[in-house]
């Protein structure tokens, strides 16, 4: 088995798993495990992409045979910035899970989010933003309902 350890105060790794897209992420302490396809960021995680940025503690990236990205695994004080086409969603969130393929992202436990510009606030447990087709698909529990919150002018 062959595993790789490096601690250096700030790590930057940039993964390209495209012509197009870039992938920068930096952190505290990095490990990648060749057998497991798979790469351990911890402390101070920051992942960013376009004009995407998720930060936490700690994040999981799993590659395919290829080497290529396949699933982006974010926990341990997760807040983002996810861009849409005409909205910019910001917020924070217990685990987040992108996949690249779909560029879809899946937010789950305790979500608050804000969508700018019209100052919407979402709560729930599990949402799914699906960023190729600008779609948010939102889903509460038996004892946690959906909660969404937003302004109305009183004419």
């Amino acid at each position: 088995m062959k595993k790789y350890f490096l601690f250096l105060p700030i790590l930057t790794i940039t993964l390209l798993f495209s012509k197009t897209m870039q992938i920068s992420i930096t952190s505290d302490s990095f490990e990648a495990d060749e057998n497991k396809h798979q790469t351990i960021f911890e402390g101070n995680v920051s992942i960013s992409k376009l004009s995407d940025t998720i930060n936490s503690q700690k994040a999981v990236v799993r590659f395919n045979i290829d080497n290529k990205p396949i699933e982006y695994k974010v926990f341990k004080d997760v807040s983002f910035c996810i861009s849409l086409k005409d909205s910019v969603l910001t917020g924070s969130c217990d685990e987040l899970i992108y996949i690249p393929k779909s560029k879809v992202y899946k937010l789950n436990g305790h979500i608050n989010i804000v969508q700018s510009p019209t100052n919407r606030k979402i709560q729930a447990t599990k949402v799914i933003i699906d960023t190729k087709i600008d779609k948010i698909n939102i889903i509460g529990q038996k004892n946690k309902p959906v909660r969404f919150i937003f302004e109305v002018e009183d004419k």
